[in-house]
């Protein structure tokens, strides 16, 4: 991608490199050497695909985001964890596993060891129960009261904000489980917490909890505004309803950002110092990707409305993020990693169909089957209550005709018009069986018995509600954007096949830690990303 950059666009880079005191900062060079940084700032633009970063570079030749590719290397063949669902993803980032070794398969799932929310050893029916580590779990979300108890959903710092009363319960213990109770291996902020470094990471709920690690204690200065909490004056609506409000959602993160940079903490109020790890994800892009008035003009990824607005408000946030490292001389000793938790699905508008859902458990108890089914997104996701049945129940599946009522607009009409006229039956691409397709380190039930793949392009939801999304297996629900820019780093393309858990042992390879010190990187042999050392 960069080779095709105009002579015009390098120019322009360059005078930005210049102006803004360059991110190309000790870059290592032809040879990949590299002396250790003391900063590395994590950065997951959520929803981003390798071609949206390849378009806007090219669109944009005096952006942030072209001034960081040009003193950094792009990943151009990366993946993320698969199924792409944002916890899944983002523990990749920091633990260096899949599912198959983190025990992280989605944010909503089933599971068969844990009690429901409100067990006692009292009082206690069998174990099973559905898990969700989303908003649902923050205090005042059942009864719509944000901010019960003296806690501001903008103001969320993690575990503190998360009500017991709503988590799962330990059958063991009879103790609710938080997020980092649940995950199986640690994170790179606990290896950098224990060699005596600071850390901090800011997300979209509280439920974020989870990458402190088994400890609980990796992460020391953890924000976890709620996204999904009301926008005052919007009667409701939350902050992913409307592109405008996500912006502003997003940059409440990178002034956190920048008063860490500044040595504070996220609230700018108390000096602490600056992290040697730190963070944020930007959810514009990702909204950006979904609403109506946003998405995509062609296959090409070239971006429309409200995505343009979303990848603009990042390239800002980015640009503030970049001058605060200049004003604190810190760009020397900071290398920045920008990638995704997870793409979205489909990029073509001529791809979008829409799959009712609703049908999937009723029509298998009809089979005599009973199934318990959790997030739906651009993938089906089944736990069955006699795990024997998977087969009776991928065949009754297979054979049924239909099985998804889908919405699809009709041939050649504008994607925007709400056209239904054009029902077809949506298609199963494959079903595979979760025991075979992953290996459930807990051994406890974590993993759906079924995987239900239907047609790219497809959409679990109602029709128009939303024009994309994430959680499955295809090429844009997992192709994302990797661009290691900074202190360190040579320049240029890296074409090789990677995958975005090496970000987590390249983290700690660049402050001179251990990649061993994380067991997920240990039990799947996960390297560090090639070329930079």
């Amino acid at each position: 991608m960069m080779k095709s950059l105009s002579g015009k666009m390098l120019l322009a880079a360059g005078l930005i490199f210049a102006a803004m005191s360059s991110l190309t900062l000790n870059a290592a060079g032809s040879s990949g050497s590299m002396k250790k940084v003391h900063h590395v700032l994590l950065i997951s633009v959520d929803g981003l695909h390798a071609v949206d970063l390849d378009v806007y570079i090219k669109a944009h030749p005096d952006s942030t985001l072209a001034m960081l590719a040009q003193a950094g290397t792009i990943y151009s063949n990366a993946q993320c964890s698969l199924p792409s669902d944002s916890f899944p993803g983002m523990v990749a980032l920091v633990t260096g596993g899949s599912p198959n070794s983190t025990g992280i398969w989605y944010d909503h799932t089933y599971n068969r060891y844990l009690l429901p929310p409100g067990s006692t050893k009292a009082k206690h029916g069998e174990p099973g129960t559905d898990l969700a580590y989303d908003e649902s779990i923050d205090l005042g979300y059942n009864e719509g009261k944000w901010g019960q108890k003296g806690i501001d959903p903008l103001a969320n710092c993690g575990a503190e904000a998360i009500d017991p009363a709503l988590l799962p319960v330990d059958p063991k213990t009879f103790k609710p489980v938080y997020p980092h109770n649940y995950i199986l291996v640690n994170t790179v902020f606990e290896v950098a917490r224990a060699a005596g470094l600071r850390t901090a990471w800011c997300d979209k709920h509280a439920a974020y909890d989870i990458l402190n690690g088994p400890s609980g204690k990796g992460i020391q200065d953890l924000y976890t505004p709620e996204i999904d909490s009301p926008v005052p004056g919007k009667g409701g609506d939350d902050y992913t309803k409307d592109v405008a409000d996500t912006v502003t959602f997003d940059m409440m993160k990178v002034q956190a950002i920048v008063n860490e940079l500044n040595g504070l903490d996220h609230t700018g109020k108390k000096k602490v110092g600056v992290p040697s790890i730190l963070g944020m994800n930007f959810q514009a892009v990702s909204v950006g990707q979904k609403v109506v008035k946003g998405g995509y003009a062609d296959a090409a990824g070239t971006p429309t409305g409200e995505l343009v607005t979303g990848l603009d408000s990042v390239d800002k946030g980015l640009g503030m993020i970049v001058a605060a490292l200049k004003d604190r001389k810190l760009s020397d000793d900071t290398t920045l990693i920008i990638t995704s938790k997870h793409g979205q699905s489909p990029i073509d508008p001529e791809q979008i169909k829409w799959v009712d859902d609703a049908n999937l458990v009723p029509f298998l108890a009809s089979h005599g089957i009973t199934a318990y089914t959790a997030s739906n997104d651009t993938c089906a996701f089944l736990w069955l209550k006699d795990p024997s049945q998977a087969s009776a129940a991928a065949d009754a599946l297979k054979s049924a005709t239909p099985v998804y009522p889908v919405w699809d607009k009709a041939a050649k009409k504008n994607l925007f018009e709400k056209d239904q006229t054009a029902a077809t039956w949506g298609t199963i691409e494959s079903i595979e069986f979760g025991a075979s397709a992953y290996k459930d380190p807990s051994g406890t039930g974590r993993f759906p018995d079924l995987i239900v793949k239907v047609s790219h392009g497809s959409v679990f939801g109602k029709p128009w509600k939303k024009i994309a999304e994430h959680g499955g297996f295809t090429d844009d629900d997992s192709h994302v954007a990797l661009l290691v820019s900074g202190a360190g780093v040579k320049t240029g393309v890296d074409p090789s096949s990677v995958e975005t858990a090496q970000v987590a042992p390249t983290i700690l390879k660049l402050l001179g830690l251990n990649p061993s010190k994380l067991q997920a990187v240990v039990a799947e042999k996960t390297e560090i990303l090639p070329g930079i050392f």
